[in-house]
């Protein structure tokens, strides 16, 4: 039977508890121990090759920055410094140092399972400015250029495929002829090679449609195959390519990404809706997507006509 004593002091261990956090430790562990072993766990369950790279950049940056101390005495100044060093030291924009910090987050949510710390800091750090970022997008003269200045077939067709769906270039590197519906003219984009880790279904117009039919040719494809190959292998990259391309077009700053951007400015433009641009794109919110809001002006002029008294 427990004493009055015994319970004063486990009353008294449970509040200590509450106020140092150090004493919920189970196994102290130095940053960059924990680090390489999240690390190793993140890498085995990495589904692409830019996810291990992406990895394995973090823990680097992080262990720079945060090496030496305990999980668990890790504090928020510390990480304030860690943050101003990136941001001042390094010239990293705010946006990057979100997505490093972020990944510091999940490790100590990791952690904190292990028993290596007791709470998640990262929680209490107020995020760096973002800005919504560039958008350049191809008028149709210039597309026409850059698709004629595609020299490879595989090229041109990725290039024809961002410019009609928005979709990623890791997002189309993954497709699969599984994902493509041409009965029902849809794409899906499996939740694992989104960004956002959410699957998502994207329209096939006919354009498109017309291509990727040309593509799968009168072979029968297996449902696994990858839709764009280069002699017959997935494509990694194409990097080198599209600067050529780029360079040929004659256009100047100009990214694969850009082409996301081009098929949302002209999808406004020629009257789609902001929140049905949003599910097709996948953002989150519509923050980003109303960077595009501009472009339909004429909608907005339209609308006008409506904004009267109706009478009775």
């Amino acid at each position: 039977m427990e004493t009055a004593g015994e319970s004063v002091l486990e009353e008294i261990r449970t509040i200590r508890k509450m106020i140092d956090p150090s004493t919920r430790v189970a196994a102290p562990r130095l940053f960059e121990e924990a680090a390489e072993e999240y690390l190793r766990e993140r890498v085995l369950r990495a589904r692409r090759p830019r996810d291990v790279k992406h990895c394995e950049s973090h823990t680097r940056i992080a262990v720079r920055g945060l090496r030496g101390k305990l999980m668990h005495e890790i504090s928020l100044s510390d990480l304030h410094r860690h943050v101003s060093e990136r941001l001042s030291r390094d010239g990293v924009s705010g946006p990057t140092v979100n997505r490093g910090m972020a990944w510091v987050s999940a490790l100590f949510n990791w952690a904190i399972e292990r028993g290596y710390a007791a709470e998640n800091p990262v929680k209490r750090l107020k995020k760096s400015r973002e800005n919504v970022g560039r958008t350049r997008y191809l008028t149709p003269e210039e597309v026409g250029r850059l698709v004629d200045a595609c020299r490879s077939p595989h090229l041109q067709a990725l290039v024809v495929a961002a410019i009609h769906t928005g979709g990623r270039l890791g997002e189309l590197l993954a497709l699969s002829w599984k994902d493509v519906d041409f009965a029902r003219r849809l794409i899906q984009l499996r939740a694992e090679t989104t960004k956002s880790r959410k699957a998502r279904i994207v329209p096939l117009n006919d354009d498109l449609a017309t291509l990727l039919m040309f593509m799968r040719g009168g072979v029968a494809k297996a449902p696994e195959d990858p839709v764009f190959t280069f002699r017959g292998w997935p494509i990694q990259s194409v990097r080198t390519a599209f600067e050529r391309a780029r360079r040929r077009a004659g256009l100047e700053d100009v990214h694969f990404h850009d082409l996301r951007h081009t098929f949302a400015s002209h999808f406004v433009q020629n009257g789609g809706q902001i929140y049905v641009l949003q599910t097709i794109l996948g953002h989150s919110s519509t923050r980003m997507t109303q960077r595009y809001a501009h472009l339909s002006e004429s909608s907005i002029l339209e609308a006008v006509k409506f904004m009267r008294i109706a009478q009775g």
